[in-house]
């Protein structure tokens, strides 16, 4: 068995490398490769982050992707390859991804990103939240605001944040109930304390630390360096320059902006659908 995995890797591999790439990757994000059961096989038995966009999502997977290269002393890690360091991303999106996961270091424990829900058993979920208020508001600047040629009220764009919000919440629950163990990092700690949140996670997952590389992995993922590396390379971290009209794909990351930002009607109005949902203000999930 393990013989006939190889050689099918090896002939996936020669067509990915192949001038036929492009072509079949354009068929790949259509829809004709059936992208759930790659996801399914990807995350069984391994790590899953399953987050709500603008919620610390690439915070999280830079921190874990350059912890595990620096635990193999490792230098060479930049926000443009931490698959190489065992993170992917938008597997679902880009055929070159499923290149990165096959030709990938098995030294590198792996960690599989999606927004998407899958009905998939890892051996551990992680799950970033943030106050309803504050995601809500972040991601109406990076899915309408800030979109070139999109020109969209908030009071317009409110129901289908919320809907995309409530969605992903009640996947969550579910794949929190099809997971061995359950990491729940909270944004507002992350922002407030990410030293003691990684700290834990890392010792979770591994049973050990290594604080120095720890420090080394936060340091290394810290806004500052994004934005260098945004303004040192002529784009976005995580989307298209000609897409979106913002100077910087972190736009402001503040606790409590939502609370100013919504009026009190639109409040009312995201009130009324969490407690429709039995969803608290704060993002929570029940034990």
């Amino acid at each position: 068995m393990r013989k006939i995995i190889t050689i099918a890797k090896s002939n996936v591999k020669k067509i990915l490398d192949s001038k036929y790439c492009e072509k079949l990757s354009n068929y790949y994000r259509q829809g004709y490769v059936n992208t759930n059961d790659i996801y399914k096989i990807l995350i069984k038995n391994n790590n899953w982050i399953y987050t709500l966009p603008k919620t610390g999502t690439g915070y999280v997977c830079n921190v874990i992707a350059f912890y595990n290269a620096l635990n193999k002393n490792n230098h060479s890690f930049n926000f443009d390859n931490i698959h190489e360091f065992g993170v992917l991303r938008g597997v679902h999106s880009n055929l070159e991804n499923l290149n990165n996961y096959l030709n990938r270091d098995s030294q590198y424990q792996l960690f599989i990103h999606s927004h998407k829900y899958f009905e998939a058993y890892p051996e551990n979920l992680i799950i970033t939240t943030r106050s309803v208020l504050d995601q809500l508001v972040s991601n109406y600047y990076f899915s309408f605001k800030n979109k070139k040629n999109l020109n969209i009220s908030v009071d317009d764009a409110l129901n289908p944040l919320v809907n995309a919000f409530v969605d992903t919440y009640n996947n969550q629950k579910k794949a929190i109930r099809c997971s061995k163990k359950i990491h729940i990092l909270r944004y507002e700690d992350l922002i407030i304390n990410s030293n003691l949140v990684f700290a834990k996670l890392f010792r979770d997952l591994n049973g050990t630390l290594d604080q120095d590389n720890l420090n080394k992995a936060i340091d290394s993922a810290s806004i500052t360096n994004i934005k260098k590396f945004e303004k040192e390379n002529d784009k976005y971290l995580y989307a298209s320059t000609d897409k979106y009209s913002f100077k910087s794909f972190i736009r402001s990351g503040k606790i409590g902006e939502g609370e100013e930002f919504f009026t009190d009607n639109q409040k009312n109005y995201i009130f009324s659908q969490l407690d429709k949902n039995k969803i608290s203000k704060e993002y929570s999930f029940e034990k």
